[in-house]
């Protein structure tokens, strides 16, 4: 197993939206090689076409034999992985628990993909990173990092999807209660929590329904998340200044035109 020259980046739920558009710009960077996975075979496959240095392996978060088979082979190929962008999810509309039922029926059991793909799709992958983060080759110049797309129901409530809504909020407390135990490991940590995005998640009836300025450019997305990456020193739009190599456990929170690290009350 030879060790590639280039950095390596998987990107979970990678062939559309915020994953797509964190895969594309990095593979306009000569030194990363990227992974996009997802689990539309089809999709993965034309996305990769005209991306350089990019590939799509098909897996499903939800399932951990899945994801950990995908990391393995991609550990095996490289001998190193560098950036890990845990961001695949799924809204949870599937399962309704406001649903009024007949009397004397026992509730059926509710589809909860939401949870097994929102946050133990998450879990898993954060394990699998450590394992092969700690693997990888490092020097001085290099760290290793894990993203996590949160989202703004990590921060607010949102009614109509308690499901969505409760998944998201428990991958902060995640992030922040691993993300000191990892940095020991030269791992950062970080969950960005934008607004909302326009992705595959919605409908044309949706976007239609959605003013469009409250829509978050794309752009601003990625240049918060490429700043998380780069591990450089942060200003946020408040002025909070975060020095690189305090730069973990954070939960960025991304709205329109600004962004705001929700550190406060972090016990790290």
């Amino acid at each position: 197993m030879t060790t590639t020259s280039l950095q390596v980046a998987i990107i979970t739920g990678g062939t559309s939206g915020i994953g797509l558009a964190v895969g594309r710009q990095l593979t306009e960077q000569p030194n990363w090689r990227v992974y996009l996975i997802g689990t539309n075979e089809q999709r993965g496959h034309d996305t990769v076409k005209d991306l350089p240095r990019a590939s799509f392996c098909k897996a499903n978060v939800g399932d951990y034999d899945s994801i950990a088979s995908v990391f393995q082979e991609i550990f095996e190929q490289n001998a190193r992985i560098d950036f890990v962008f845990a961001n695949a999810g799924v809204t949870g509309l599937a399962f309704n628990i406001y649903e009024s039922l007949p009397t004397g029926v026992i509730p059926p059991k509710p589809n909860l993909d939401a949870v097994d793909i929102n946050f133990a799709g998450v879990v898993w992958t954060a394990y699998l990173a450590l394992h092969y983060f700690r693997q990888s080759p490092r020097n001085d110049h290099s760290q290793r990092n894990l993203i996590i797309t949160g989202s703004c129901t990590s921060l607010y409530r949102a009614g109509s999807v308690p499901v969505y809504a409760g998944t998201k909020h428990a991958l902060i407390g995640f992030a922040r209660s691993i993300a000191r135990r990892f940095h020991q490991d030269g791992i950062r940590v970080n969950i960005i929590a934008p607004g909302i995005v326009k992705t595959n998640f919605g409908n044309e009836q949706l976007w239609e329904k959605t003013p469009p300025d409250v829509i978050i450019p794309m752009k601003h997305i990625l240049d918060v998340t490429l700043s998380l990456l780069s591990g450089e020193d942060m200003v946020d739009s408040q002025g909070r200044q975060v020095s690189g190599p305090e730069l973990f456990g954070r939960v960025v929170e991304i709205t329109v035109n600004d962004y705001y690290q929700r550190a406060a009350g972090m016990d790290r």
